[in-house]
């Protein structure tokens, strides 16, 4: 079984991760997407609202949204982002309390 996590550095690219990577990470996938995004939230955004916004190149916020503690939970840190979004690179962000993760997304047609 292969994970994959998106890189630090919010390149498109993927680094490979064994088995043992750590549980923590934010995984987004697909990318590139089509339609929609899905997410595996870090362990640690159990219980917390978290609020998203896709960022296009422009730096405008495209979409926006909260997921609420009663949708995270250890057992489900798994949530979708619905679509469609043009063609393009944007960012993803994800915000809860002090913590902050982002990732570079790519969406095709």
């Amino acid at each position: 079984h292969v994970l994959f996590r998106v890189m630090p550095e919010f390149s498109v690219g993927w680094e490979l991760l064994s088995d043992e990577g750590k549980a923590s990470d934010m995984l987004v996938f697909p990318n590139p997407a089509r339609e929609s995004l899905n997410l595996q939230l870090p362990a640690t955004f159990v219980g917390s609202a978290v609020n998203y916004s896709v960022i296009d190149q422009a730096g405008r916020t495209v979409r926006s949204g909260t997921f609420s503690p009663k949708d995270i939970s250890s057992n489900n840190r798994r949530l979708q982002i619905p679509g469609p979004f043009p063609s393009g690179v944007y960012i993803l962000e994800l915000r809860t309390g002090q913590e902050v993760r982002s990732a570079k997304v790519l969406f095709t047609h």
